[in-house]
């Protein structure tokens, strides 16, 4: 088996995980929260979140930066604000977790499929996470939510397009 086989089923295995991931978060997000805040509580959590952010991005950034002779500085002015400062921005620490998880899934997206494939999954993936939390008893089915989970998987697809893909394929 070649090595672009066997990195696009490491990808579509860690895309599924994503995905079941999400669902996992929408299904039990509420017991997992109040757990999050009995256990270590919110502040802690929050940090967590925010150092796993900034490892993540941190290390998406050296991994484009070696890949590529030039660095990607246009797409890194948007991308930065967006993964950092956005996420902190969130009241809630499970929007943060949103907004990463679904970040990763639009990135795994854009690697796995076409681009018109990706963002058409991004954006069923963002629409079904939520309308799933509507008709779920304890949770609640928000239109700020469906835009903030597609404004991360498309941030993170296009980011991935343009800063690896399209750099791969020149």
């Amino acid at each position: 088996m070649n090595q672009n086989m066997t990195n696009k089923r490491l990808i579509g295995f860690f895309w599924i995980l994503t995905g079941v991931t999400i669902l996992l978060l929408s299904v039990f997000g509420r017991s997992l929260q109040y757990w999050v805040a009995e256990t270590i509580g919110y502040g802690l959590a929050a940090w967590i979140l925010g150092l796993s952010m900034f490892v993540g991005i941190g290390l998406l950034i050296s991994r484009v930066l070696k890949d590529n002779e030039r660095p990607p500085w246009v797409h890194l002015v948007w991308f930065i604000p967006l993964f950092l400062i956005v996420p902190l921005l969130l009241e809630r620490v499970e929007e943060r977790m949103h907004f990463l998880t679904f970040g990763l899934f639009g990135a795994l997206s854009m690697a796995l499929f076409a681009p018109r494939y990706a963002f058409i999954i991004c954006l069923l993936g963002a629409g079904g996470d939520e309308l799933l939390q509507f008709y779920l008893p304890d949770r609640v089915g928000d239109w700020r939510d469906v835009a903030f989970n597609a404004l991360a998987s498309f941030g993170a697809a296009i980011f991935f397009h343009t800063t690896v893909l399209f750099r791969r394929n020149r």
